[in-house]
């Protein structure tokens, strides 16, 4: 009887949302033969190689709905993202015309065609999902869509735009799943791009700030400044290797204080270029950072009534806070990182140039330090879009629960506000405190490395020092030139 009363639901489904659209995995004997050898080498192929797929595939890019109605807007960009179309949340949602009634399965087929996905619409039962291309549409809990990203007889993994990945049960799924999906396959028309159209406008206006304001001179003379704190800091290992393999063995006492001055100078030195390049990076962020806000803030008060309507207050506070923290990474970070990249790659070239094996090496190590980072950003991205949906939630009723407090009084709902924001709050704080414990695991494994890194690099030092490969002064060297070009490594791949 239940299975009875989901099926008819699901048919209801089906023709509210997809008549006009609606495919059957059955409809052809083609197809059926199709589906019978893809299931006779998907079974050779589980034997095979199963255990190295689930490593080896690509992962659905986690998009998070900003408002309840964008989840199937959410959903078509994630599948474009996923084949190599950098998409906006918002570019789709525009397209699609997303108001506050949502959308349906076909308003996305029609929007997905536009973009060069070629659409089938199935009516189905989860037993037949093994038989279709993922990922894929599913409607959800008929008010609602997900991207299905994996699934088996045991579980599925999916991919909600309200919650971020989700590993659930054949039972759960069964529950959900109204029956109702789309497939989306690039076809001839489709077009792959690198980045989306808001990233080329930040780009197109920080290029115009650059010019506009004239800050680029201001990047031109904290290059410099750069260029010069990379000669000043080549010195130490060139003074360390002087001390160590001439004044000391030939007891030169009469050099020490000469070197101790010259010491002294090049510490003045770099304390005074030092200084005029974290100012010239403060002015340069300065006049960044206002020509940003004001690009910002011109836009937003640009845009129609409609997109306010749409959009919660707390959901208009966290895109302002979403903001300056895009500003932040642009002026703070990224300038930041051009001038720290230069130094790291000027410390590389002289490790392999003046010692190959002992340049690999650290390269070697530095890679590790990549990987490690690299492993953990598409899940710390994942939770920093989920960070971001909470949050905005969480603020976003509050702020309504204050506008509204003369009516919360009056109707006694005090107690039913404070469970409502005690769950959104709790929600919230459940996705803090997993970003927290990722950002720890990935600082104890760098950490561990950063220690195990100059005892192994001075470990094989010490084997070039005994097999008369190097100085020792020139190992002591190497090993500062080493730790400049790996300290600096983890901030700027972050």
């Amino acid at each position: 009887m239940l299975a009875n009363n989901r099926n008819r639901f699901r048919t209801a489904a089906l023709s509210h949302y997809l008549q006009p659209e609606t495919d059957s995995l059955n409809s052809s004997p083609v197809r059926t033969v199709w589906s019978l050898v893809r299931l006779v080498l998907s079974l050779v192929g589980g034997v095979l190689i199963a255990p190295f797929t689930r490593w080896l595939r690509r992962p659905v890019p986690v998009i998070l709905q900003m408002t309840t109605t964008q989840c199937g807007a959410a959903c078509l960009t994630m599948v474009l993202n996923y084949y190599g179309r950098a998409t906006a949340l918002s570019e789709i949602a525009e397209q699609m015309d997303v108001g506050r009634d949502g959308t349906t399965a076909l308003a996305i087929a029609q929007c997905a065609r536009q973009q060069g996905l070629q659409v089938h619409a199935f009516r189905g039962e989860p037993e037949m999902l093994a038989e279709i291309a993922l990922p894929a549409i599913l409607h959800w809990n008929f008010s609602h869509f997900v991207v299905l990203e994996r699934w088996t007889t045991d579980e599925a993994v999916i991919v909600d735009p309200a919650n971020g990945r989700q590993v659930i049960s054949a039972t759960e799924f069964d529950r959900a799943f109204t029956g109702v999906l789309l497939t989306l396959t690039p076809n001839d028309t489709f077009n792959r791009r690198r980045q989306t159209g808001q990233v080329a406008l930040w780009r197109r206006q920080l290029a115009r700030i650059l010019v506009e304001n004239q800050a680029w001179r201001l990047g031109l003379r904290a290059l410099l400044a750069t260029v010069a704190v990379q000669a000043l800091a080549v010195t130490f290992p060139l003074l360390t290797k002087t001390i160590v393999d001439q004044v000391v063995p030939q007891r030169q006492l009469s050099l020490l204080p000469l070197l101790l001055l010259g010491i002294g100078a090049v510490v003045i030195m770099q304390l005074i270029v030092g200084f005029v390049r974290q100012s010239l990076l403060i002015r340069l962020q300065a006049e960044v950072d206002t020509g940003l806000m004001a690009n910002f803030l011109e836009h937003l008060l640009a845009l129609p009534y409609r997109f306010y309507q749409q959009r919660t207050s707390g959901d208009l506070l966290m895109r302002l806070s979403s903001n300056t923290m895009m500003r932040e990474l642009l002026t703070t970070q990224l300038i930041s990182a051009v001038m720290d990249g230069v130094l790291v790659l000027t410390f590389l070239l002289i490790l392999l140039w003046q010692a190959p094996g002992f340049g690999l090496v650290t390269l070697g190590i530095g890679l590790i330090q990549i990987l490690l980072l690299l492993a953990s950003t598409s899940r710390m991205h994942d939770l920093a879009q989920r960070h971001l949906s909470t949050q905005a939630a969480t603020q976003s009723y509050l702020v309504e629960a204050l506008a509204g407090i003369n009516m919360v009084k009056a109707t006694g709902a005090e107690e039913r506000v404070l469970q409502r924001w005690s769950t959104l709050h709790q929600k919230a704080l459940a996705v803090t405190v997993e970003k927290q414990r990722l950002t720890a695991l990935v600082d104890a494994l760098l950490q561990s490395l950063q220690v195990a890194a100059p005892l192994v690099l001075l470990l094989l030092g010490a084997q070039q020092v005994l097999n008369d490969a190097i100085s020792l002064g020139t190992m002591l060297a190497l090993n500062t030139l080493a730790l400049g070009f790996l300290t600096p490594l983890d901030a700027l791949v972050a």
